[in-house]
């Protein structure tokens, strides 16, 4: 696993995060296939979180921050991401089923890497305070414009 804060020196509050691991991809018959992927992380949308599969495929997904921190916990999700945690002799992997109309895909990562990823982006913006780091008044201009604009 490797972190690299975007924008150089982590200096306060509300920096983006990636970290790129090595995971596994589970066929329908059980195989498992090396894959790269990255989590990401951007304080300008601070309730998501991004996972990328394969740099060459640039499958992007984004979902829940606190989806993945209660897949750690126990089974999470109940629509096009779902996470749970898998038990082996070996380690602990995070599984992350991906579903689209027509297909699936179900990723597996080592729990350390995630667990590691979450305590970096909660340095980033701590779980609870999210919502400081929106700019309501903007948010509400785009959400007027987009009304008068009808």
């Amino acid at each position: 696993m490797r972190a690299v804060f975007r924008g150089g020196v982590v200096t306060g509050y509300g920096f983006p995060v990636d970290v790129a691991a090595r995971a596994h991809w589970v066929d329908a018959d059980g195989s498992a296939y090396g894959i790269d992927v990255t989590f990401g992380y951007s304080p300008s949308d601070p309730w998501a979180v991004t996972l990328t599969i394969c740099d060459e495929c640039r499958e992007v997904w984004s979902f829940a921050r606190q989806l993945l921190a209660d897949g750690l916990e126990g089974s999470a999700g109940v629509g096009a991401v779902q996470v749970c945690v898998r038990r082996s002799m070996f380690a602990d992997w995070v599984a992350i089923l991906l579903t689209s109309p027509g297909e699936s895909l179900l990723v597996e990562v080592d729990r350390r890497v995630v667990a590691r990823f979450l305590r970096s982006t909660y340095l980033s913006v701590p779980r609870g305070r999210e919502a400081e780091r929106v700019d309501w008044d903007a948010a509400y201009t785009a959400l007027l414009d987009g009304e008068a604009s009808r």
